[in-house]
Order: structure tokens, then sequence, then C-alpha cells
């Protein structure tokens, strides 16, 4: 497809898109920063995971604690 009829789809003018090309053409390392971004997604993915599960545990223990606490106190 030619230039001019992406431009003309994408609803900009040529200018604007010889602005863009000219502020963003410095974009190389582009695809480097993508795989750091998805490497730190992953990690964050893996310690909100983590996190998770040991406050679901914490919440655990409370429950466990306060049954007992109710447990004990209505047997005074």
């Amino acid at each position: 497809m030619p230039l001019a009829d992406v431009i003309r789809q994408a609803g900009i003018s040529e200018r604007t898109f010889l602005n863009w090309k000219k502020q963003y053409n410095g974009l190389q390392a582009y695809p480097h920063d993508l795989k750091c971004l998805r490497e730190e997604n992953a990690k964050l993915k893996q310690i909100v995971a983590e996190l998770t599960l040991e406050n679901s545990r914490l919440h655990d223990a409370l429950d466990e604690r306060k049954s007992k606490h109710e447990r004990y106190s209505s047997s005074n």
C-alpha cells in the first residue's frame, strides 16, 4: 500500500506524518526495550502472585486465631 494511502487512512496530514517520523525515527532500540519490559512485567507478575499467596495465608492464620479466640471466649 502506498504511503499516501496509509496517511489518508490514518486521517493525518503528510506534515504530521513527517513530524512523527522525525521525532520517533530514533526508536531503533524498540524491540530490545519491549523485551526488557516483558521481562520486568513477568517478574512483577511473579511478585504479585507470591504476595497474594502470602496474604491469603495470613488471612487464613488470622481467621484460625479468631475462631480459636471465639471458642475460648464462649467456653468461659
